[in-house]
């Protein structure tokens, strides 16, 4: 009888991504994540066949059932004034609410970059909310059901990615289900496909570059690859720039090194053509939030002061560098979490224990790692920009507007410099498990939480 050496991480991954990623997607109230506003109108508006928002004057939205506005008018932002003030809501009525209307009202989303956001992060929730406007369900059931519609699909790409990388299958499947990953997966928010998606392109970058069954690149390859690009080009623009990681691939399994720089340039300039077709195509759209910021003075700033513009970098790093573990792994819902900080560290120290377990027969060379680790300092820096251009005053001393989540993508480069090449672990299968469990543990306990915090007032 064969006894079982080790655990499949993709398999654990699907089963606890789907018994939790179900619980945080019924728990965590509607609008609790970070622009999910914007993001159901966004999705409600692409069910319709609609790519770009409409126009009017000075603003740019969607138009909805009354049914729709009334409902989010109810739940956007209120649950925190319930729980603060020990009141329930009233969800039967808006769980009951008739989705038809005889009027349609305009909802701007101008003052969010989500308006200009491309189509590629909402089709699976845009189409789940098509499916059930079928059949007369509730705006409030629509979102839920939108939710889930971005679960399975993002569960489906990071058991790809957990499938196809050679090394640090358990560190994906550890930083995907931290409960920062969850939140978003579990809801409405765009960082769900930009999150499975930079996972995806990060394995398949290292399965080409690693694996040495495969000797040379072939056509089928460089589809995958052009494919990567143009994704990542629509799911969010900073991580485009992932495609560096192509340069992972030894130069000898290309047919030269002429032929390796030309499909990374074809690839790049494609990848540069599709963000730039559709931000022509948004041109307009977005009205920052408050009207004392201006892309254009802060470009001028960096331009004239970049010295001062490193040290405002500088300044950012160091202010963020020791809230690391609780930014990244869960500090959700408009920075309101309940959850204990100490959760937060356990879970980035589980992490650091698997970058340190999860050993493997491929080796990275220095200069890969060099590759991997520029890679993400050049992305996390291009957030750094985008967050000043459009989220600092003229001047600031340090950034506003970084959140961990958007560092949630590029999250594995920063644990893979810790890759080391050695035999198999002793007792692998009791370490798989011991991780399995405290991974377990810890989202059980976060569970509990949720249903203390939000729903006490029901029991």
């Amino acid at each position: 009888m064969n006894r079982i050496k080790s655990l499949n991480p993709q398999y654990v991954f699907i089963i606890l991504g789907l018994i939790y990623g179900i619980a945080f997607l019924v728990l965590i109230p509607p609008f609790q994540v970070p622009d999910e506003y914007e993001h159901y109108y966004k999705s409600w508006d692409i069910s319709n066949g609609h790519l770009i928002p409409e126009k009017i004057g000075n603003k740019a939205g969607v138009s909805v059932p009354e049914s729709v506005k009334i409902m989010t008018d109810n739940v956007y932002q209120k649950w925190k004034y319930y729980i603060l003030n020990n009141q329930s809501m009233n969800m039967e009525y808006l769980l009951n609410l008739p989705l038809k209307s005889s009027t349609n009202t305009f909802v701007d989303i101008s003052k969010y970059a989500v308006v200009t956001y491309s189509p590629l992060p909402y089709l699976a929730s845009a189409l789940s909310i098509a499916l059930g406007k079928l059949f007369d369900l509730s705006p409030l059931i629509l979102l839920y059901l939108g939710r889930f519609g971005n679960l399975l699909l993002w569960l489906l790409i990071i058991f790809l990615a957990i499938k196809i990388t050679p090394i640090f299958k358990w560190g994906f499947l550890a930083i995907a289900l931290m409960p920062m990953t969850l939140f978003q997966a579990a809801s409405l928010s765009a960082d769900c496909i930009a999150i499975s998606l930079s996972f995806l392109s990060i394995a398949i970058f290292l399965k080409l570059a690693l694996d040495d069954n495969i000797k040379k690149i072939t056509r089928k390859h460089i589809l995958i690859i052009i494919s990567i690009g143009l994704l990542l080009g629509l799911a969010k623009m900073p991580y485009i720039m992932l495609i560096l990681l192509f340069f992972l691939i030894p130069s000898k399994k290309f047919e030269s090194r002429t032929k390796m720089f030309q499909i990374f340039g074809l690839t790049f300039l494609l990848a540069v053509l599709i963000i730039a077709f559709w931000n022509f195509m948004v041109n307009g759209l977005y009205m920052p939030l408050d009207p004392g910021i201006s892309i254009k003075d802060q470009l001028l700033c960096i331009l004239h002061y970049p010295v001062d513009f490193i040290q405002t970098m500088l300044n950012t790093s160091s202010q963020y560098a020791g809230e690391l573990p609780f930014i990244v792994v869960g500090n959700w819902a408009y920075a309101n979490s309940p959850i204990p900080n100490l959760i937060y560290y356990i879970y980035f120290f589980i992490i650091l224990l698997v970058a340190a377990f999860d050993k493997g027969s491929f080796k990275i060379s220095l200069k890969q790692r060099y590759i991997i680790l520029g890679s993400f300092l050049l992305i996390a820096g291009t957030i750094f920009i985008l967050e000043y251009l459009t989220w600092t005053y003229t001047g600031a001393p340090v950034i506003h507007g970084i959140q961990g989540r958007y560092l949630i993508p590029i999250l594995p480069l920063l644990f893979l410099t810790l890759y080391e090449k050695s035999e198999r672990t002793k007792n692998r299968l009791l370490v798989e498990l011991m991780m399995s469990l405290f991974i377990i543990l810890i989202l059980s306990k976060v569970v509990f939480i949720f249903i203390n915090y939000y729903y006490a007032l029901y029991f």
